[in-house]
């Protein structure tokens, strides 16, 4: 039987580095991957128990709703619906699986963690070194921050808030996976979190931060007694990066500037020329459709057909093309589908999320949740395959690997 598990290794490293791949092969490699081991672990073991099923089911089970509102959509926009329920399968599917292994294949696939925060810094060394060869053969026309966002999602294909979500969760796995001074030497630690921080800064991506803050504000206040050696350097770092990217990357300087620009005038001669003002018009027009169908919603198969119509209109009355955008707030789309018993039943799931890492005393359950959380609140995490994946493995991951032990297990956390 040893034999089935002796490749969990690189299965496992594989799932981990499956984040930055091209999306096709991501799927791929977690088709193949999960039914390979799932398969293995039902056969030669005594079979998941009944409540890890149970658990999945209910973790996942937003992805029940979107059948629901077949029958009230029309049959011209019901393919929107099949759409939906092909592209989020993952949001069932991937917790069954985890619930489906046994405890030393979640084990393999945790120990993996730090080939994810290395995965994550060769994507984004790959395509900031690609954009300096753009820009040596454009004699430094760098254009803006814009261009470099654009440049950068098409050369890695990962859109930069969510890169910047990974960025941030490879600080927390840093921060807070203990193995890990196992695995790497002080200096190595530090490199590691500088590159981040530029990385990330670089970027800009204003949720990914905010939620990167709060862990590292968590990080001093609750540490600082028992990890003194470790915050002085990162704080270090923080400043270090934060004022190479402002004097070194002009287009930085400019993502602060739109948002200073923003804050003191509120408004712009163009909603296209702020991308403030643009998540202004977003979220007005998400209010406007909740104010309208807070109580059932209207599906998801009509919510693309209706938010089309409505940038349709806005464009007519400001003589401007705006063209169609999302609602850019997984709360708003999940309240605008399902009504409001669909968000308070995504609220409740993350709301046992948050109490069981809080149980476990697992710190970067909790700030992975967090992270998603605040990130929700400016994208559809769950309408993108990169966010799905990502919040329906780690989330899966953390919950049914560590629901094993109990809070003693979790007592010592030091890093260095």
């Amino acid at each position: 039987m040893d034999k089935y598990y002796k490749w969990d290794t690189y299965c496992s490293s594989l799932l981990m580095i499956s984040f930055f791949l091209p999306m096709r092969i991501q799927i791929g490699v977690l088709v193949t991957i999960f039914f390979y081991m799932a398969t293995r672990d039902l056969v030669f073991s005594d079979g998941a128990k009944t409540k890890n099923y149970q658990l999945a089911l209910f973790l996942g089970c937003i992805y029940f709703l979107y059948p629901i509102y077949l029958p009230f959509t029309v049959q011209a926009l019901r393919y929107s619906i099949f759409f939906s329920l092909e592209q989020q399968s993952g949001l069932l599917s991937i917790p069954l699986i985890f619930a489906s292994l046994n405890n030393s294949s979640k084990a393999s696939i945790y120990k993996q963690l730090l080939l994810f925060v290395f995965a994550c810094l060769l994507s984004c060394s790959f395509a900031n070194v690609s954009f300096l060869i753009h820009l040596y053969q454009n004699a430094g026309n760098f254009g803006n921050h814009v261009h470099y966002r654009i440049f950068f999602e098409n050369t890695c294909g990962i859109h930069p808030t969510f890169m910047g979500m990974y960025l941030s969760f490879s600080c927390f796995i840093l921060l807070f996976e203990e193995q890990l001074k196992y695995q790497l030497k002080e200096w190595q630690f530090f490199a590691l979190f500088i590159v981040l921080f530029i990385s990330l800064f670089a970027l800009l991506p204003k949720t990914p931060i905010i939620g990167l803050m709060i862990g590292l504000s968590y990080y001093f206040i609750a540490f600082r007694k028992e990890r003194k050696k470790i915050i002085l350097p990162l704080v270090v770092s923080l400043i270090l990066a934060a004022i190479v990217v402002y004097f070194l990357v002009p287009f930085a300087g400019e993502r602060v500037a739109e948002i200073e620009n923003y804050i003191k005038t509120n408004k712009t001669t163009n909603i296209i020329d702020n991308s403030m003002s643009m998540r202004k018009l977003i979220w007005s027009t998400d209010w406007l459709l909740i104010r309208q169908n807070w109580l059932w919603g209207m599906g998801s198969g009509n919510l693309k057909n209706t938010l089309e119509f409505n940038y349709f209109l806005i464009s007519a009355m400001v003589h401007y093309p705006i063209p169609y955008f999302n609602t850019h707030n997984q709360f708003a789309n999940i309240w605008l589908c399902f009504g409001i018993f669909g968000l308070l039943l995504f609220c409740f799931i993350l709301f046992y999320q948050i109490r069981k890492a809080i149980q476990m005393r697992n710190h970067l359950h909790i700030f992975f949740l967090i992270l998603v959380i605040i990130c929700c609140t400016t994208e559809d995490i769950l309408l993108t395959q990169r966010g799905l994946c990502f919040y329906s493995f780690f989330g899966a991951l953390f919950i049914f690997y560590h629901k094993n032990f109990t809070p003693t297990n979790q007592k010592n956390h030091s890093l260095i």
